[in-house]
């Protein structure tokens, strides 16, 4: 074992709490939030934020923009569409994967939590991440009021981690 000197020593001990703490913070601070965009939201903005192609049949397009707990920006969008146009919105976002099921969600993870009950042909949720920004979230979830139709709930976060 090498030997250090008591001066090398006592410096060390002086100096460590200060590195210490310019290297940790007191686990409460998040990432300064992102200027909230002004007006009403747009398909546009939606777009941007979640990287994800509306459908072409698109119709009753609402969207809402608020903050999470940590001063993130969120989306939620609800549209209807044709069965074949929620299809191709999951198929063809990137990173974005579908899964069919009998029974809505019951993953806490989701905002919404008034989903319809009324489906003709089960449920479709679709998640992932922009990969472009990899701190936002995107969670879809398609039912299915009649053979024709479909109605899409979207949600998209972003995540500010520490």
């Amino acid at each position: 074992m090498e030997k250090i000197s008591v001066f090398t020593a006592a410096a060390m001990a002086a100096a460590a709490p200060a590195i210490l703490a310019s290297c940790s913070g007191t686990g409460d601070e998040y990432p300064e939030p992102e200027p909230m965009p002004s007006g009403e939201p747009t398909a546009e903005e939606l777009v941007e934020f979640t990287a994800l192609s509306l459908p072409d049949d698109l119709e009753n397009l609402n969207i809402e923009r608020s903050r999470n707990e940590t001063g993130g920006l969120v989306y939620i969008a609800t549209f209807s569409t044709s069965p074949q146009g929620a299809e191709m919105f999951c198929e063809l976002g990137e990173n974005f994967s579908a899964y069919r099921s009998p029974d809505p969600p019951e993953d806490p993870k989701w905002i919404t939590q008034d989903f319809p009950e009324d489906t003709v042909d089960g449920y479709t949720t679709c998640t992932g991440s922009n990969l472009q920004e990899d701190s936002v979230a995107r969670r879809a979830l398609i039912t299915f009021p009649d053979e024709d139709s479909a109605e899409v709930i979207l949600e998209a976060e972003r995540l500010n981690t520490r």
